[in-house]
């Protein structure tokens, strides 16, 4: 091997391990930016959940200014980190409530992505319940999924799991039939009729 060669491939090994030392320490930057991100969002909806009663009443946390404003600024990206807290068992019963009925106000096509790891038979049947249906001043949930064929896929995979329970399997039966959908057009249009007004939810 000539010395010219001898330092190319020192140069080539020189600028792999720059580079891989590189990634590592990108990937570890990341780690800690979304571990830092995820328990900031923990410390928000156990502030909120400080802030309100019990969730009996809709009207709690619409009335709620800490979660009206976490509502409001939440993104995608936080979204799923809400969904990987519900999914990894580190939030309360209440907490997902929160976190789910704060992730309802997304656009429905971002709301069915960020929620698909929870479509399952494993996920607790009161967090799948409000998975797929939350009260309507939330949002729409899952009402609408009967128009997207892979929804449609996916919700009727859950429904042949065994171990699904019959609220979630009747849940999930209404809303490929369309009559989830019924239904919240018809609270839209009358909210009145289910119980709120149409103040209660406005932004």
């Amino acid at each position: 091997m000539g010395f010219s060669q001898f330092i190319q491939d020192n140069d080539l090994k020189s600028l792999t391990l720059t580079l891989m030392v590189f990634f590592c320490s990108l990937g570890v930057l990341q780690s800690a930016e979304n571990g830092s991100s995820a328990m900031k969002i923990e410390k928000a909806i156990a502030e909120i959940e400080s802030e309100v009663i019990d969730l009996t009443s809709v009207q709690v946390l619409l009335q709620c200014k800490e979660f009206l404003s976490f509502r409001k600024g939440l993104t995608e990206v936080e979204a799923g980190e809400i969904v990987h807290l519900i999914h990894q068992k580190k939030l309360t019963g209440v907490q997902s409530q929160i976190g789910l009925y704060a992730i309802a106000r997304l656009p429905e096509e971002i709301y069915w992505k960020v929620t698909k790891p929870l479509l399952s038979a494993k996920t607790e049947s009161a967090i799948l319940e409000d998975v797929l249906s939350c009260p309507f001043p939330y949002g729409p949930a899952y009402a609408n999924a009967y128009k997207s064929q892979s929804v449609k896929s996916e919700l009727r995979g859950v429904q042949i799991e065994t171990s699904l329970s019959a609220r979630n399997r009747e849940s999930i039966q209404r809303i490929l039939s369309g009559a989830a959908a019924e239904t919240y057009r018809k609270f839209l249009k009358n909210p009145e009729d289910f119980g709120y007004s149409k103040d209660l939810f406005k932004p």
